[in-house]
Protein backbone atom coordinates (compact mmCIF):
# COMPACT_ATOMS: atom_id res chain seq x y z
CA UNK A 1 0.00 0.00 0.00
CA UNK A 2 2.87 2.30 0.43
CA UNK A 3 3.84 2.10 -2.99
CA UNK A 4 0.49 2.90 -4.19
CA UNK A 5 0.10 5.84 -1.89
CA UNK A 6 3.45 7.28 -2.84
CA UNK A 7 2.04 7.63 -6.74
CA UNK A 8 -0.14 9.80 -5.64
CA UNK A 9 0.64 13.82 -6.46
CA UNK A 10 -1.18 14.53 -2.64
CA UNK A 11 1.34 12.62 -1.28
CA UNK A 12 4.67 14.04 -3.10
CA UNK A 13 3.44 17.61 -2.31
CA UNK A 14 3.32 16.78 1.41
CA UNK A 15 6.88 15.04 0.92
CA UNK A 16 7.92 18.21 -0.25
CA UNK A 17 6.46 20.46 2.05
CA UNK A 18 7.92 18.51 4.67
CA UNK A 19 11.69 18.33 3.45
CA UNK A 20 11.17 22.02 2.75
CA UNK A 21 9.93 23.12 6.14
CA UNK A 22 6.69 24.77 5.09
CA UNK A 23 4.19 22.13 6.46
CA UNK A 24 0.81 23.36 7.28
CA UNK A 25 -0.51 22.91 11.28
CA UNK A 26 -3.53 20.79 9.82
CA UNK A 27 -3.80 18.87 6.51
CA UNK A 28 -7.17 16.52 5.94
CA UNK A 29 -6.46 13.68 3.99
CA UNK A 30 -9.68 12.44 1.94
CA UNK A 31 -9.14 9.21 0.86
CA UNK A 32 -11.56 6.40 -0.23
CA UNK A 33 -10.46 3.22 1.38
CA UNK A 34 -11.52 3.40 4.83
CA UNK A 35 -9.51 -0.15 5.29
CA UNK A 36 -6.20 1.45 5.05
CA UNK A 37 -6.50 4.74 6.04
CA UNK A 38 -5.58 4.41 9.65
CA UNK A 39 -1.63 2.79 7.77
CA UNK A 40 -1.93 6.34 5.42
CA UNK A 41 -2.04 8.66 8.42
CA UNK A 42 0.90 6.56 9.91
CA UNK A 43 2.37 6.47 6.78
CA UNK A 44 2.45 10.81 6.47
CA UNK A 45 3.33 11.08 10.16
CA UNK A 46 6.50 9.25 10.04
CA UNK A 47 6.87 11.90 7.32
CA UNK A 48 6.30 14.51 8.84
CA UNK A 49 8.50 13.36 12.18
CA UNK A 50 11.25 12.24 10.19
CA UNK A 51 10.96 9.30 11.80
CA UNK A 52 13.95 6.45 12.15
CA UNK A 53 13.45 3.44 12.15
CA UNK A 54 12.47 2.98 16.02
CA UNK A 55 9.71 5.41 15.73
CA UNK A 56 8.56 3.88 12.70
CA UNK A 57 7.70 0.78 14.43
CA UNK A 58 6.44 2.84 17.36
CA UNK A 59 4.28 4.86 15.31
CA UNK A 60 2.62 1.23 13.74
CA UNK A 61 2.39 0.39 16.92
CA UNK A 62 0.18 3.17 18.17
CA UNK A 63 2.42 3.55 21.28
CA UNK A 64 5.20 6.69 20.38
CA UNK A 65 4.62 9.43 22.60
CA UNK A 66 4.93 12.25 20.16
CA UNK A 67 2.43 10.43 18.09
CA UNK A 68 -1.03 10.31 19.42
CA UNK A 69 -4.12 8.17 16.96
CA UNK A 70 -7.57 8.57 18.06
CA UNK A 71 -9.93 7.22 18.08
CA UNK A 72 -8.73 3.09 19.52
CA UNK A 73 -8.66 1.04 16.95
CA UNK A 74 -12.30 -0.30 15.65
CA UNK A 75 -13.87 2.69 17.81
CA UNK A 76 -15.72 5.76 16.42
CA UNK A 77 -14.35 9.15 16.74
CA UNK A 78 -15.76 10.57 20.91
CA UNK A 79 -16.14 13.61 22.61
CA UNK A 80 -14.27 11.90 25.51
CA UNK A 81 -11.20 11.83 22.67
CA UNK A 82 -11.92 15.60 21.55
CA UNK A 83 -11.29 16.30 25.44
CA UNK A 84 -8.12 14.29 25.75
CA UNK A 85 -6.72 16.07 22.93
CA UNK A 86 -7.54 19.39 24.35
CA UNK A 87 -5.76 17.88 27.73
CA UNK A 88 -2.68 16.97 25.83
CA UNK A 89 -2.18 18.88 22.35
CA UNK A 90 -0.48 21.56 25.04
CA UNK A 91 2.30 19.65 26.38
CA UNK A 92 5.59 19.97 24.87
CA UNK A 93 6.98 17.33 22.54
CA UNK A 94 8.39 14.51 24.51
CA UNK A 95 11.35 13.31 21.81
CA UNK A 96 11.58 15.74 19.50
CA UNK A 97 10.59 19.91 18.60
CA UNK A 98 7.41 17.87 16.71
CA UNK A 99 4.38 16.22 17.81
CA UNK A 100 1.65 14.58 15.79
CA UNK A 101 -2.33 13.91 16.31
CA UNK A 102 -3.54 11.29 14.23
CA UNK A 103 -7.42 11.71 13.80
CA UNK A 104 -8.28 8.42 11.86
CA UNK A 105 -12.24 8.20 10.06
CA UNK A 106 -12.88 11.78 11.22
CA UNK A 107 -15.94 11.83 8.66
CA UNK A 108 -17.19 9.99 11.40
CA UNK A 109 -17.00 12.74 14.01
CA UNK A 110 -20.22 14.54 15.62
CA UNK A 111 -21.04 18.59 14.96
CA UNK A 112 -19.92 18.70 18.78
CA UNK A 113 -16.99 16.64 18.51
CA UNK A 114 -15.83 18.71 15.29
CA UNK A 115 -16.77 21.84 16.96
CA UNK A 116 -15.07 21.19 20.07
CA UNK A 117 -11.69 21.03 17.85
CA UNK A 118 -11.92 24.02 16.02
CA UNK A 119 -9.67 26.23 18.59
CA UNK A 120 -7.17 23.43 18.55
CA UNK A 121 -7.18 22.94 14.71
CA UNK A 122 -6.71 27.08 13.72
CA UNK A 123 -4.02 27.99 16.29
CA UNK A 124 -2.35 24.77 17.83
CA UNK A 125 1.15 24.84 19.88
CA UNK A 126 4.51 25.26 17.90
CA UNK A 127 5.46 22.30 16.95
CA UNK A 128 1.95 20.41 17.30
CA UNK A 129 0.20 19.08 13.84
CA UNK A 130 -2.79 17.93 13.00
CA UNK A 131 -3.32 14.86 10.64
CA UNK A 132 -7.68 14.07 10.37
CA UNK A 133 -8.46 11.19 7.50
CA UNK A 134 -11.66 10.82 6.31
CA UNK A 135 -13.50 8.74 3.32
CA UNK A 136 -15.40 11.71 2.33
CA UNK A 137 -15.23 15.37 3.20
CA UNK A 138 -19.14 16.24 2.77
CA UNK A 139 -19.97 15.57 6.46
CA UNK A 140 -16.42 17.35 7.89
CA UNK A 141 -17.95 21.22 9.12
CA UNK A 142 -16.72 24.19 6.97
CA UNK A 143 -15.44 25.77 9.48
CA UNK A 144 -13.24 22.63 10.37
CA UNK A 145 -12.51 22.53 6.41
CA UNK A 146 -11.19 26.53 6.27
CA UNK A 147 -8.90 25.63 8.98
CA UNK A 148 -7.06 22.75 7.38
CA UNK A 149 -5.34 22.06 4.10
CA UNK A 150 -6.50 19.57 2.09
CA UNK A 151 -5.36 16.87 0.55
CA UNK A 152 -7.38 14.48 -1.78
CA UNK A 153 -6.47 10.95 -3.26
CA UNK A 154 -8.51 9.86 -5.86
CA UNK A 155 -9.03 6.19 -6.33
CA UNK A 156 -6.57 4.46 -7.71
CA UNK A 157 -6.58 2.98 -10.82
CA UNK A 158 -7.01 -0.42 -11.77
CA UNK A 159 -3.92 -1.45 -13.44
CA UNK A 160 -2.65 0.01 -10.15
CA UNK A 161 -4.78 -2.15 -7.96
CA UNK A 162 -4.20 -5.34 -10.28
CA UNK A 163 -0.38 -4.65 -9.51
CA UNK A 164 -1.55 -4.42 -5.59
CA UNK A 165 -3.60 -7.83 -6.09
CA UNK A 166 -0.59 -9.64 -7.94
CA UNK A 167 2.17 -8.66 -5.53
CA UNK A 168 -0.03 -9.78 -2.37
CA UNK A 169 -2.53 -12.72 -4.02
CA UNK A 170 0.03 -14.60 -6.65
CA UNK A 171 -1.61 -17.74 -6.51
CA UNK A 172 -5.24 -16.01 -6.98
CA UNK A 173 -6.59 -16.17 -10.84
CA UNK A 174 -9.07 -13.80 -12.70
CA UNK A 175 -7.50 -11.05 -10.48
CA UNK A 176 -8.53 -8.64 -13.41
CA UNK A 177 -12.08 -9.21 -12.28
CA UNK A 178 -11.57 -8.17 -8.66
CA UNK A 179 -9.41 -5.38 -9.47
CA UNK A 180 -12.24 -3.78 -12.09
CA UNK A 181 -14.65 -4.37 -9.91
CA UNK A 182 -13.03 -2.45 -7.12
CA UNK A 183 -13.94 1.21 -8.09
CA UNK A 184 -10.01 1.89 -7.54
CA UNK A 185 -10.47 0.82 -3.93
CA UNK A 186 -8.01 -1.91 -2.93
CA UNK A 187 -10.55 -3.13 0.22
CA UNK A 188 -13.02 -3.35 -2.01
CA UNK A 189 -11.05 -5.87 -3.91
CA UNK A 190 -9.55 -7.63 -1.63
CA UNK A 191 -12.67 -7.59 0.27
CA UNK A 192 -14.32 -9.25 -3.14
CA UNK A 193 -11.57 -11.43 -3.62
CA UNK A 194 -11.64 -13.35 0.00
CA UNK A 195 -15.25 -13.19 0.69
CA UNK A 196 -17.23 -16.28 -1.05
CA UNK A 197 -20.28 -13.56 -1.86
CA UNK A 198 -18.44 -11.82 -4.87
CA UNK A 199 -20.66 -14.45 -7.16
CA UNK A 200 -23.75 -13.70 -5.27
CA UNK A 201 -23.08 -9.93 -5.78
CA UNK A 202 -22.39 -10.23 -9.59
CA UNK A 203 -25.86 -12.75 -10.03
CA UNK A 204 -27.43 -9.86 -8.34
CA UNK A 205 -25.83 -7.03 -10.68
CA UNK A 206 -26.79 -9.36 -13.36
CA UNK A 207 -30.31 -9.96 -12.37
CA UNK A 208 -30.67 -6.24 -11.82
CA UNK A 209 -29.73 -5.26 -15.50
CA UNK A 210 -31.70 -7.99 -17.32
CA UNK A 211 -34.94 -7.43 -15.08
CA UNK A 212 -38.49 -6.59 -16.37
CA UNK A 213 -40.96 -4.05 -14.30
CA UNK A 214 -42.57 -6.97 -12.74
CA UNK A 215 -39.36 -7.80 -11.01
CA UNK A 216 -38.59 -4.02 -9.34
CA UNK A 217 -40.75 -4.65 -6.40
CA UNK A 218 -38.42 -8.13 -5.34
CA UNK A 219 -35.30 -6.78 -6.89
CA UNK A 220 -35.29 -3.90 -4.81
CA UNK A 221 -35.65 -5.67 -2.01
CA UNK A 222 -33.05 -7.81 -2.68
CA UNK A 223 -30.61 -5.13 -3.45
CA UNK A 224 -31.46 -3.40 -0.52
CA UNK A 225 -30.69 -5.99 1.79
CA UNK A 226 -27.00 -6.76 0.10
CA UNK A 227 -25.02 -6.19 2.96
CA UNK A 228 -21.91 -5.65 0.84
CA UNK A 229 -23.27 -1.89 -0.64
CA UNK A 230 -20.55 -0.02 -2.03
CA UNK A 231 -19.47 -3.41 -3.71
CA UNK A 232 -22.41 -3.98 -5.19
CA UNK A 233 -22.70 -0.51 -7.02
CA UNK A 234 -19.53 -1.25 -7.73
CA UNK A 235 -19.81 -4.63 -9.91
CA UNK A 236 -23.54 -2.75 -11.20
CA UNK A 237 -21.03 0.09 -12.83
CA UNK A 238 -18.69 -2.66 -13.86
CA UNK A 239 -21.55 -4.46 -15.67
CA UNK A 240 -23.15 -2.00 -17.66
CA UNK A 241 -19.97 -0.50 -18.56
CA UNK A 242 -19.07 -3.83 -20.23
CA UNK A 243 -22.29 -3.65 -21.85
CA UNK A 244 -21.48 -0.78 -23.13
CA UNK A 245 -18.40 -2.31 -24.56
CA UNK A 246 -20.64 -4.53 -26.41
CA UNK A 247 -22.95 -2.63 -28.24
CA UNK A 248 -19.56 0.04 -29.00
CA UNK A 249 -17.18 -3.03 -30.21
CA UNK A 250 -15.00 -2.07 -27.22
CA UNK A 251 -13.35 -4.89 -25.10
CA UNK A 252 -15.21 -6.16 -21.89
CA UNK A 253 -13.35 -6.31 -18.80
CA UNK A 254 -15.63 -9.03 -16.81
CA UNK A 255 -13.86 -12.50 -17.38
CA UNK A 256 -16.04 -15.81 -17.89
CA UNK A 257 -19.55 -13.59 -17.89
CA UNK A 258 -21.83 -13.42 -21.31
CA UNK A 259 -23.31 -10.17 -21.85
CA UNK A 260 -24.35 -10.10 -25.02
CA UNK A 261 -27.83 -11.01 -24.47
CA UNK A 262 -28.54 -8.10 -21.52
CA UNK A 263 -26.62 -5.62 -23.87
CA UNK A 264 -29.24 -6.01 -26.79
CA UNK A 265 -31.81 -4.64 -24.59
CA UNK A 266 -30.07 -1.41 -23.80
CA UNK A 267 -28.66 1.10 -26.76
CA UNK A 268 -25.17 2.66 -26.04
CA UNK A 269 -26.65 6.41 -24.66
CA UNK A 270 -28.78 4.08 -22.40
CA UNK A 271 -25.82 2.52 -20.65
CA UNK A 272 -24.09 5.90 -20.42
CA UNK A 273 -27.38 7.20 -18.59
CA UNK A 274 -27.18 4.35 -16.48
CA UNK A 275 -24.02 4.73 -15.93
CA UNK A 276 -24.18 8.24 -14.66
CA UNK A 277 -26.86 6.87 -11.75
CA UNK A 278 -24.91 4.52 -10.88
CA UNK A 279 -21.98 7.09 -10.11
CA UNK A 280 -24.74 9.74 -8.61
CA UNK A 281 -25.94 6.59 -6.32
CA UNK A 282 -22.27 6.77 -5.03
CA UNK A 283 -21.59 9.82 -4.07
CA UNK A 284 -25.31 9.81 -2.33
CA UNK A 285 -24.21 6.88 -0.87
CA UNK A 286 -21.76 8.43 1.00
CA UNK A 287 -23.55 11.37 2.77
CA UNK A 288 -25.29 8.61 4.39
CA UNK A 289 -28.85 8.75 2.17
CA UNK A 290 -31.15 6.12 2.75
CA UNK A 291 -29.74 2.75 0.87
CA UNK A 292 -33.19 1.00 -0.16
CA UNK A 293 -34.37 4.50 -1.33
CA UNK A 294 -31.24 5.17 -3.12
CA UNK A 295 -31.26 1.54 -4.92
CA UNK A 296 -35.21 1.85 -5.59
CA UNK A 297 -34.42 5.03 -7.34
CA UNK A 298 -31.60 3.37 -9.18
CA UNK A 299 -33.37 0.33 -10.33
CA UNK A 300 -36.44 2.63 -11.49
CA UNK A 301 -34.05 4.50 -13.73
CA UNK A 302 -32.35 1.09 -15.32
CA UNK A 303 -36.00 0.01 -16.18
CA UNK A 304 -36.75 3.61 -17.64
CA UNK A 305 -33.74 3.44 -19.35
CA UNK A 306 -34.53 0.56 -20.93
CA UNK A 307 -37.86 1.05 -21.92
CA UNK A 308 -36.91 3.26 -24.32
CA UNK A 309 -35.18 1.16 -26.16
Amino acid sequence: MKELIQTQSAARIFSREAQGGKLAHAYLFVFPDEKYLRFLLKHFAKILLSASERVQSLIDKECFSDCKIYPAAESKFSVSDANAILEDHTLRPLEGEKKVYLLDRFHEASVSVQNKLLKALEEPPAGVYFLLGVTSEFPVLPTVLSRVRKMVFPPFTEEQVLSFLKRHYPDRENLSDFAASSGGIVSEAEALLSGSYYGEILSLCLAVASMRECDLPFLSARAAACKYKSEFLSLLRLVFRDVLMYNSKGTPLLKGVSLENIAKEYSAAACVAVLESIVVAERDMKFNSSFPQLVENLLITIIKEKEKC
